[in-house]
């Protein structure tokens, strides 16, 4: 399934409807002649949607790769879920928080 952040990305780039259906089942991992079957079109007619993507995004490459590659691209969009679930971030440790060492010798 492709995430809002992904789809927003992809629409941006002028991918249309019936190209992110073929491209959610490829992501899904199935091949040309499944998503064929399930979206009732011919097999060269996913392969030209697949393509047309890639080259709207100017992804090169194997058609594996370009999976690949597009995949990688796709998950750079989504949002990045929180470190913890409302609790605050660790204190750093920087020089204005270190408390003074107590087993300094003192002058004098």
């Amino acid at each position: 399934m492709l995430s809002p952040g992904a789809i927003a990305y992809l629409q941006t780039q002028a991918v249309t409807q019936v190209e992110l259906d073929a491209l959610t089942l490829a992501l899904e991992g199935r091949q040309a002649d499944r998503i064929a079957d399930q979206l009732q079109i011919s097999r060269v007619a996913v392969r030209k949607r697949l393509g047309s993507i890639y080259k709207k995004l100017q992804i090169e490459g194997t058609s594996h790769g370009k999976l690949a590659l597009l995949r990688e691209r796709l998950e750079a969009q989504q949002p990045q879920p929180p470190t913890s679930t409302g609790a605050k971030p660790p204190r750093s440790t920087n020089s204005t928080d270190a408390k003074p060492n107590s087993n300094s010798s003192s002058s004098g």
